[in-house]
């Protein structure tokens, strides 16, 4: 376990950091518009983790875990542009559709998940 940084904790650093999370936490909303079953986040939750990303970057020197979590939100920001456009298949024409896109983002949506819990736990160990 890292050393808190206390000496940063009311810098103007921090906190413009801790407003930048505050900002990004909001584009996980999920808002689409679509046409014709093809719906796009309009509110896209890859520009959330990049903001996340910046807010770290001003406190690595706040803790000495927080390089690990930067690094998980530069990943985020890679799997979360798969969730920005959706295409809904009714059921009726479900069967028509191939389903060799399943596998690969159902493996895309565990991975993600195991990435969003890592700061949770200690995987590591």
């Amino acid at each position: 376990m890292g050393l808190l940084n206390r000496d940063m904790i009311h810098s103007e650093r921090c906190i413009r950091a801790f407003e930048r999370l505050f900002w990004a936490f909001l584009f996980f909303f999920d808002f689409r518009l679509g046409i014709n079953n093809v719906h796009v986040d309009i509110i896209p939750d890859f520009i959330g983790w990049i903001l996340i990303a910046s807010a770290l970057g001003w406190i690595l020197e706040l803790h000495s875990e927080i390089k690990e979590l930067r690094t998980l939100s530069h990943w985020l920001i890679f799997l979360s542009m798969f969730d920005l456009i959706e295409i809904r298949i009714p059921l009726k024409d479900a069967e028509q559709i191939s389903c060799c896109w399943i596998a690969p983002m159902f493996l895309i949506g565990i991975f993600t998940l195991i990435l969003t819990l890592m700061p949770f736990g200690d995987f590591a160990a």
